[in-house]
């Protein structure tokens, strides 16, 4: 038997009124193939019968399960209790609406041993709604720090994260109550790498009173963009992520249009995947496929920054042409001014040319007749 003492894994549940979920969340952890864990459940205040359900559990796993209570503080504060509380070391945070397949744990543990240096590891995992009807199939990849950035990827239910991860970023960010995994997975790009396993490992349950769901469209778009702002202004940011700055943006505001419209929250509160690396899903309701509407999109986007860019150039053109007749004109003018002062001197010289001229003609004539009239006087006189 191993030493529960000292568990490899500790899971944590957080858990508010979820009484008529949490009987099948707890049963999927103790039906796990991988035995070296405990298993911690925080009663967040609830009001209805979660506790009965946590006193029964209590008494079948004394050895293996840990549960407490508190007057309600949120998920995020209850959470990060858990993780104060757990042992082991490896982390798992399980939502009380959610459960793991048989051997989620074996599977995410190997994929630890498989790459010491991941912090933190993820499978592929499914969607249901209330009901336990399945909506959707996701089939994870391994992936590279930039691709999880640049494509705006939440990697999803079945992620386990080692204890120095957490113990690193401080566990979950109270500044983002609707995504605070996501801000935990972003702040471990930095850190270290993902390591990926190809088998299924949780289930996560879409309904309206799932934290996810509830605060779908602007808030969720907000706390999106504010995220990647912090990360992209850190100064010391490695190359490879800035690189791919720009590309982020275009592909986080598309995440974020689609969160804001009905093709994105159907009326019916189901689940729709978006990223790019999830689009080997089985969607049962009958509906078109996010993929085709998120490829739509990026088309589109790329279509339009390829006309901006076409008509920035033409309009750089049209400047530098318009700079050009405006300098011809320009010289032109100055040719036309300096003609025209040209013309005027000649004019002024060709004036004064003439008056000296005449003046010269007329002078011999005043002096004949000036003689004339002084002869005439003279005969007249005698």
């Amino acid at each position: 038997m191993p030493d529960h003492s000292s568990p490899r894994v500790s899971i944590v549940t957080p858990a508010f009124n979820r009484a008529s979920f949490l009987p099948e969340t707890i049963e999927s952890v103790f039906a796990q193939t991988f035995t070296d864990f405990e298993y911690i459940v925080l009663d967040d205040g609830s009001t209805d019968e979660t506790q009965d359900v946590l006193r029964e559990w209590e008494q079948r796993e004394p050895d293996r399960f840990r549960w407490t209570s508190h007057p309600n503080m949120g998920q995020i504060r209850t959470v990060n209790k858990g993780f104060e509380m757990a042992q082991g070391d490896y982390l798992y945070v399980l939502n009380s609406d959610d459960y793991l397949y048989p051997e989620c744990l074996e599977h995410l543990v190997a994929a630890f041993e498989s790459a010491p240096d991941a912090v933190l590891a993820y499978g592929d995992w499914c969607v249901i709604d209330a009901d336990g009807e399945l909506i959707a199939q996701t089939a994870n990849t391994q992936l590279t720090p930039t691709q999880i950035i640049r494509d705006v990827i939440t990697v999803g239910a079945g992620v386990m994260y080692t204890r120095e991860l957490v113990d690193t970023v401080g566990g979950w960010n109270p500044d983002y109550p609707v995504m605070p995994d996501f801000e935990l997975w972003i702040k471990a790009l930095l850190i270290g790498p993902y390591v990926h396993t190809p088998h299924l490992t949780a289930v996560w349950r879409s309904h309206p009173d799932a934290i996810t769901v509830a605060s779908r469209g602007r808030t969720t778009a907000n706390q999106m963009i504010e995220l990647f702002d912090r990360f992209f202004s850190q100064p010391d940011l490695p190359k490879e992520f800035r690189e791919i700055e720009a590309e982020a943006y275009r592909n986080l505001f598309i995440v974020c249009g689609l969160s804001l419209t009905d093709a994105f929250v159907p009326h019916d509160g189901r689940f729709s995947i978006f990223d790019r690396y999830s689009w080997n899903q089985d969607v049962t309701a009958k509906r078109p496929k996010l993929e085709d509407e998120y490829i739509a999109w990026r088309n589109y986007a790329t279509r339009l920054q390829e006309l901006d860019d076409v008509r920035l150039k033409q309009l750089d053109d049209e400047r530098a042409h318009s700079a050009r007749l405006e300098a011809i004109a320009a010289s032109a003018q100055s040719q036309v001014d300096d003609a025209q002062r040209r013309i005027e001197q000649l004019m002024a010289s060709s004036h004064h040319s003439s008056n000296a001229s005449h003046a010269q003609l007329e002078s011999p004539r005043k002096r004949s007749w000036k003689r004339f009239f002084e002869k005439f006087r003279v005969r007249t006189t005698k």
